[in-house]
């Protein structure tokens, strides 16, 4: 993921809030830091999270071809 594109998408889907977005804004955040909050944070974000999370994942898929990929992983995965 590249969550230079992706946090402010997920700030405005109230899916990061303020204080998440300072702690992930840290110069010694790398991107692997990044993702793997993203990631653990997602699941605490309560009911509709996740579909806003694809949302946020397909808006920035044109920044990031690896946003399509993990939509399609994570919708297959889903269904399962």
């Amino acid at each position: 993921m590249n969550p230079e594109s992706l946090i402010p998408v997920l700030y405005s889907k109230e899916l990061l809030n303020s204080d998440e977005l300072e702690r992930l804004d840290k110069p010694e955040k790398t991107t692997k830091d990044k993702n793997t909050y993203i990631v653990l944070a997602i699941p605490r974000k309560g009911s509709g999270a996740f579909d806003r999370f694809i949302e946020a994942l397909r808006e920035t898929s044109g920044e990031n071809r690896a946003h399509d990929e993990l939509i399609r992983l994570l919708l297959n995965q889903e269904s399962k």
